[in-house]
């Protein structure tokens, strides 16, 4: 911050492309102020922004705490991470099969669609990281050296402190959640059975995204065909309908017989 009038009357092209060079900001004041004032303000702002993500850290450690107790599924985890950064979050296995998924803002065909050849392109080895073309923020499900999964926050620019803190709070409530669970179904199989009831129920906003919910759980919906009894050209198939039926036959009238075998006669 430079004022200018007593000494310098524009700013040395020197020190602007040295900041230039440098990325720092370069502040000119046309007229005389009081430093300690904008010290002061900057000072305030810092602290109220430290504050204000202390507030945020604490709240997020206390719902992820709070669903663990509650033993809340694995749904029901991600949903909070979504509404707490404010962004899509996926919950996936090791196959790249999505076991739970909150797409936020977005739509499920948006977010699901090729999920497992753009999951495989955005591979890390790190615990959390933004990696892969659209820059996915991922954090590894694990404890005790075994991988379970990973959690994915889909951005639209660079993650913040509070969303990778929210990251890896749910990624540990997950953790959880899958140590409790091992006497219960596994997540993939309680996924199949939350898919199949939003299904029957009509819970999705179009064909497009159930498809492609089910395509990233790693059963594929979009070309499945109902099956017919139907035989060539659309004609009903010989056997469709078909009954067995018994021949009966009328049973024949019963004649008296003499002792012998031969028909009794009687004259009329």
């Amino acid at each position: 911050m430079v004022e200018l009038g007593r000494r310098y009357t524009e700013l040395p092209r020197a020190l602007v492309k040295a900041c230039d060079g440098h990325r720092l900001p370069l502040i000119s004041l046309w007229r005389e102020l009081r430093f300690v004032k904008i010290t002061q303000a900057v000072h305030s702002l810092i602290v109220e922004e430290q504050i204000s993500a202390l507030h945020a850290s604490e709240s997020a450690h206390r719902v992820f705490t709070i669903l663990c107790v509650e033993g809340a599924s694995a749904l029901s985890i991600v949903r909070e991470a979504a509404r707490l950064s404010g962004c899509a979050v996926v919950f996936e296995n090791l196959i790249h099969q999505v076991v739970a998924h909150a797409p936020a803002a977005r739509s499920t065909d948006e977010v699901l669609r090729d999920w497992s050849t753009k999951s495989r392109a955005a591979q890390t080895s790190a615990h959390s990281e933004v990696c892969g073309p659209d820059g996915w923020v991922l954090a590894m499900v694990e404890a005790r050296g075994e991988v379970w999964g990973r959690l994915v926050l889909l951005l639209d620019g660079a993650p913040g402190p509070l969303q990778l803190m929210v990251l890896e709070r749910a990624a540990t409530a997950l953790t959880l959640n899958r140590l409790l669970e091992q006497q219960q179904d596994p997540m993939e199989l309680q996924a199949h059975r939350t898919t199949l009831a939003d299904i029957i129920d009509r819970r999705f906003e179009s064909s497009d995204d159930i498809h492609a919910r089910t395509a990233a759980l790693g059963v594929p919906t979009a070309r499945a065909r109902s099956r017919r009894l139907h035989g060539p050209q659309g004609h009903a198939s010989p056997r469709a309908g078909r009954t067995r039926h018994r021949r009966v036959h009328p049973r024949r009238s019963a004649r008296p017989t003499s002792a012998k075998g031969a028909p009794v006669t009687r004259d009329v």
